[in-house]
């Protein structure tokens, strides 16, 4: 505490504020945004994938306690201390396998993969499966959690333009807030199976969204690749072009000396 208050007394002495950029105007990005978003439907499909996701992963950060206590077989007090650091462990191999994942698919398409066993992983709560078959269905969805945040970053900065990035991704914080504080609200009135089908649900559509985006993706990818293509061709015929002129004489007329 002493080393606390210290440091924020220094800090507070002999840091000076970071404003950022205070020439932009709050108005002119959220303007920005609403144009990007009205354009791009691609844009829509990632803000929708993350706002489902994320409301099941903070939905799940309410419940999987009384969740698991609901279904304790051991009748003994459940060791919570071990069942999150099983959990963050979880979340760390996910983040591991990014890698591996990142060889075999791209993002963009292994996401769709990482929503779905998401969702399976919390088949089991909503079913009202047994204790055991829950525990590793978190277990499980937290490793894809650790699959999600390095993979999810530069998966967005492909759509999502880079200087309305902010305005747009708050835009889209707030149904994520709003689907979290609704089952916050009716939680007295909500058994913990239906909560975990609500999330199973918006994790299913959070990978329709996806696949729809990776179909986008691709099909901008290939309408790239034919444009090149074209202009490669067009390039190559110019080029055979100019070298047959110049082998029957009808370039360019010499210099006269």
């Amino acid at each position: 505490m002493v080393l606390l208050i210290i440091g924020t007394v220094v800090i507070q002495l002999t840091w000076a504020e970071n404003t950022g950029d205070t020439k932009v105007d709050l108005m002119e990005g959220f303007q920005a945004a609403l144009t990007h978003l009205t354009t791009d439907k691609r844009i829509w499909l990632v803000g929708i994938s993350q706002s489902l996701f994320e409301g099941s992963m903070y939905t799940f950060v309410f419940m999987w306690t009384p969740q698991l206590e609901e279904t304790n077989i051991t009748g003994d007090k459940l060791p919570y201390g071990t069942v999150f650091a099983i959990f963050m462990v979880s979340c760390m191999i996910g983040s591991t396998c990014v890698g591996m994942l990142g060889r075999w698919k791209q993002a963009r398409e292994y996401m769709v993969y990482v929503f779905l066993v998401a969702a399976l992983a919390l088949f089991p709560a909503a079913s009202g499966m047994g204790f055991v078959a829950q525990l590793l269905g978190f277990c499980v969805f937290e490793g894809c959690v650790g699959v999600y945040f390095p993979t999810w970053g530069s998966l967005r900065s492909e759509v999502v333009p880079e200087e309305c990035r902010s305005a747009i991704m708050n835009l889209f914080r707030v149904p994520l807030n709003f689907i979290v504080v609704c089952i916050l609200i009716n939680i007295d009135t909500l058994t913990g199976s239906a909560v975990f089908t609500m999330c199973f649900m918006g994790l299913l559509a959070s990978a329709a969204c996806q696949l729809l985006l990776n179909q986008q993706l691709q099909k901008a990818e290939q309408e790239r690749a034919t444009a090149s293509g074209k202009e490669e061709t067009q390039e190559l015929m110019d080029d055979a072009a100019e070298t047959a002129l110049d082998i029957l004489g009808i370039g360019e007329a010499p210099h006269e000396v």
